[in-house]
Parts: C-alpha cells; structure tokens; sequence
C-alpha cells in the first residue's frame, strides 16, 4: 500500500484521487509498528497535505497524521517503536543533536521542559565538569572538586529553586561570559554538547509546523512542471502581509522548528531580527518567509537574508540570499519528501521576491549547489533543474559544453548526461540576468579579491599596525562624510560605521564624489546597522560610483 500511495501521490485528477483515498483507508485500518513503514507514511502524508486534491483528501492525510502523533505518545513509554524513530522529527519522538549557543539558547527558553542534556551519562558529565570552571564565578571553583557529589547533585545545588532546566542552566551561563561574542559561540562549540529534545509541544515538529492560516490551493491538475521563470519574475509584488511582533516570533518558531527538527542551522533564522521578518503570501498556495539578521552578526560588506518557502503552510524547503547591490547569490533545499512536486515553481516564486523586493537584478547559484564536492546534487542531476530554469554557467567554455549536453536531451530522451559531465559544469558558478540595460555588462564584485586588495591597502599604509588603521581610517571617513560626531548614534550604526571606514580609506576618491552620493553613502552604512538590513542593500544601488570604485579596487588584488 505505501508502494502504490508513492507512485500516485503525484498523480492528480479524479482517478488519482480515488486511489489515493482508497491507499490511506486501506492503510488507517492497519497497525503502524515499524519505524520504516512510519518514517516513509509520515513523509507521503506530508507531501498530500502541501499537495492536497481537495478537502476531503486533506482531511484524511492531517486525520493520519495525528494518528502517527498519538501512536508515538502511546508508545513513548514502551519504547519499542520511539526509541527507533529518534532524530526523524516526528511528533513525540525525540532528537539528538549538538546546536549552537544561540539556538540552544532559543529552544531551552522557548521550550523549557522538552530540552535537557543527558547528566546520567558519564561522557556528557564529564564534557560538562571540563567547562564549569570557565562558567561558575571563581569564588565557587575550589567546590567543583568535591568528590561527594555528582555532577546531576552539583546543578541541582547551583539552581537552588529556580525552575530552569539543567540544559538551560548550563546555555545561560556560557551567554553570560565577558568577552567577544565569538569567543562565547566558539567555548560553547567546542563543548559539543548534545541537547535531547522531545518533540512534544504542538507546532514544534515536521509532522505539526505550518506556516499562517491561508486559502489553500487544491491540486486539481498535473503537476505544473513547465516554468517561464522571467514572466513570473516580471509579476508584481504585493506588499508582505504585516506581522505583529507576536506573529512574527510565531513564524520565526515556525521555520526555525523546520530546520532545527532536520538538525540543520542558517545563521538568518539563528540570529533572526525580529524587526525584519517579512512574508509574502503568493499564487499556488507558495508562501515565502524573508529573515533578515541582528545587526550584530550581519556580513560586513553584502547582505545575507535567509528564506523558508511553504506550500498550504507546510515548508517544505528553505535557502538563502546574498545581496550586494544588483547581485544576488542564491541558494535552495527542497526537502527530500517534497521533490517531485512543484519545486521550480516554488524556486521561481523565492527568485520573484529577491528579485522585486531587493530589486536583484543578476542572479549567481555557487557550484555546490549542483555538484561541485556534492555527490547528492550529481546523482540528482541538479544542474539541469537551474538550466530549465534558464541559469546558464558563467565560463564560456562550459556554458557551450551545458548546449551541446542539452541538445542531446532534446533529441533523444533517453540520453543520460554522465557524472563526468556533470562534475565538469560545476566548475564555474550559474547565472541568470533581469538587467534591461548597460548594468548587464558590469562585471560580478568578487568579494575574495576585494578583502584581498583592502589587506593589501591597509598593509602598505600602516605597516600592519591594525591599532593605527582602525582609529586613522575612521578619521577619515568622518572628515570625508563630515559626520560630525558619531558618538550619539546608535551603538549598532556606529559599529557598522567602524567596519567599514576600513573599506573607505583604500578607495581614495571618496572626497571628489558629488555631495549626493557622499550623503547617500553615509545612509547606507548608517543602515547597515540599523533595524532592517534592506535598507542598506536598497540604498547601495543609489551609489553607482561607490560600485565601480569597489570593483577597481578588487582589481588590485594580488
């Protein structure tokens, strides 16, 4: 039955309808009691409800799945199956898993009596005692030796009665170390401590994370494979739908649930900005999640935003952005039980809203992506799913290589290109262009070089003394902005500020710019640190002269 409800979970129309209710009540009246057959039901189940052929079949799949839930609770104290199932993110079972400071942080807080780390373990005791004494206050450490207690008595003594979790406790105390942030993230990395996490509060699992309430979009048709990406990227954009500081924390707990319950991490949606959650709810029930980052953990040159796409509430991939002016290197993962869906459809959409709200003219996909050191991406033939979509390689060479290859399909279907083949077109990035002017010709900004040519700059103007730089470059970018001083700004602006007179000095012509653009540049840095990222990434696309000074400055690089 789970074989047949594979080969027609795709099909739509009445035919497939019936079959595939007829598949789910053959199945409803058997007894689930082996974790393949769950893992592999729960997953089709999913795939009806983001691919839903009309209520009815919604119903019977949300009806199945909340029967796998409870099947799992029933059994969580037996054990038989639970134990079986862990790390599969399905309701009620448990996951294992070794989460930076900030996301521990987030579930402990967020999910208080489902996260704890295992004291009954020896290892996970032992890992723990070679830490406490950079945590605890030093007046305590000489008490850390008493053989007396265990490490388990040793926390409950430090609490006293305070309701934390051992694992909150313990999240807490490393976030209150002074010192660089880094520092904090890279002690708690180091500790790879293990959380063990049941997924036992609603929404907080892949079998119950949904996106906002929406008209949901029945699948009455085939599967709509076909994809004209440029008129889709042509379509207006509507507003995003307005978050209330409550809906946007709802969302963000949404996504992050979706990664974090696949043992996955981004640093959007870890360092997520509350203030910067946007959601654009679009056709075919696509609904895309737009996170920008805490102004304290932003890239210090491009932009990073961070995306969750959903179809009828279910995400069912995610990726990111990385905005520098016109350019926008993008990434996608369509989740393993949702492929064979209408995945470039929903890629299509991510690329529409990069494209409109960020006005990203020129998009780059990093060979990773379709199989550079990527043998997944090989054996899936990813490349073709960019090159349908009219992403073409950027190198001469490999983009006549991807014509030839695509000249063959087209004759004969049944032409398989090699995995040499494949390997061989990962070797330059894929690109695909919106520019309708002479902007198309301007040559990709190569970060590399950039931060290349500026070491190079600060080195031969300071002799490496990096003390000298910091406080003589910021000099002269205040002088050259005439930004008086920047001692009332915001902490975060004057930051942001600080980073990138580093950038300034190295380009020299800054003070012969018209005043327009020196007053545009200052807004744009002041926005890099400010509560929304986008308005630093719109107003550098204002400020042609402070591009074309970056890329003949990237030029220099050794």
């Amino acid at each position: 039955m789970l074989e047949t409800l594979q080969k027609c979970r795709a099909t739509f129309g009445r035919m497939g309808r019936l079959e595939k209710l007829r598949v789910i009540r053959t199945i409803k009246c058997a007894e689930l009691n082996k974790p393949d057959q769950v893992c592999t039901y729960h997953n089709l189940l999913l795939f009806l409800v983001a691919y839903p052929d009309n209520a009815q079949l919604l119903d019977i799949a949300e009806s199945e799945l909340n029967r796998i839930a409870e099947l799992v609770r029933q059994d969580r104290d037996k054990g038989h199956l639970t134990a079986r199932l862990a790390n599969t993110g399905i309701a009620n079972t448990e996951l294992i898993y070794s989460f930076s400071i900030e996301m521990a942080a987030w579930l402990t807080r967020r999910l208080p009596n489902d996260v704890e780390i295992d004291l009954a373990d020896d290892e996970v005791c032992k890992q723990v005692d070679e830490v406490l004494h950079q945590v605890v206050a030093s007046v305590e450490g000489d008490g850390l030796y008493a053989g007396h207690l265990s490490t388990k008595e040793w926390f409950d003594l430090a609490k006293g009665d305070a309701s934390a979790s051992d694992a909150q406790w313990l999240v807490e105390q490393f976030r209150r170390l002074k010192g660089p942030r880094i520092l904090r993230e890279v002690a708690f990395d180091a500790l790879n401590l293990e959380l063990h996490w049941r997924l036992c509060e609603k929404s907080f699992s892949r079998t119950t994370a949904r996106f906002p309430r929406r008209p949901i979009f029945f699948q009455t048709k085939p599967i709509h494979r076909q994809v004209d990406l440029a008129s889709i990227a042509a379509k207006p954009l509507r507003a995003p739908a307005y978050l209330s500081s409550r809906r946007a924390e709802a969302l963000l707990d949404t996504c992050r649930t979706t990664l974090c319950v696949r043992r996955r991490e981004t640093d959007p949606l870890t360092y997520a900005n509350p203030q910067e959650v946007s959601l654009f709810r679009l056709e075919r029930g696509i609904d895309v999640a737009i996170f920008g980052m805490l102004p304290d953990h932003r890239l210090p040159i491009e932009s990073y935003f961070g995306f969750v796409v959903a179809r009828n509430r279910v995400p069912i991939g995610y990726g990111g952005g990385w905005v520098f002016f016109e350019r926008c290197e993008i990434g996608v993962n369509i989740f393993d039980e949702f492929r064979g869906g209408e995945s470039a459809f929903a890629f299509a959409q991510v690329i529409r809203v990069f494209h409109r709200f960020f006005k990203s003219k020129r998009f780059l996909v990093d060979p990773f992506q379709f199989g550079a050191n990527n043998r997944e991406a090989i054996q899936s033939g990813a490349f073709w799913f960019y090159y349908r979509l009219g992403f073409r390689p950027v190198h001469g060479k490999l983009d006549s290589l991807a014509a030839e290859e695509a000249n063959k399909l087209s004759v004969d279907p049944r032409h398989r290109t090699t995995g040499a083949i494949l390997r061989k077109l990962a070797r330059a990035k894929l690109g695909l262009s919106f520019a309708n002017d002479s902007k198309q010709d301007l040559p990709v900004l190569n970060l590399t070089q950039l931060g290349l040519a500026v070491t190079g700059a600060l080195g031969r103007l300071y002799q490496g003394d990096r003390e000298l730089a910091e406080s003589s470059c910021l000099t002269d970018a205040m002088r050259t902005l005439q930004t008086g001083s920047i001692e009332e700004w915001p902490s975060d602006e004057q930051d942001a500020f600080r980073r990138l007179s580093l950038l300034l000095k190295p380009l020299g012509e800054i003070s012969d710019w018209p005043r327009l653009s020196k007053t545009r540049l200052l807004q744009a840095i002041r926005a890099k640190g400010g509560p929304r990222e986008r308005d630093y990434t719109l107003a550098l696309q204002a400020i042609p002269e402070f591009r074309e000074s970056l890329v003949d400055l990237a030029r220099t690089a050794p």
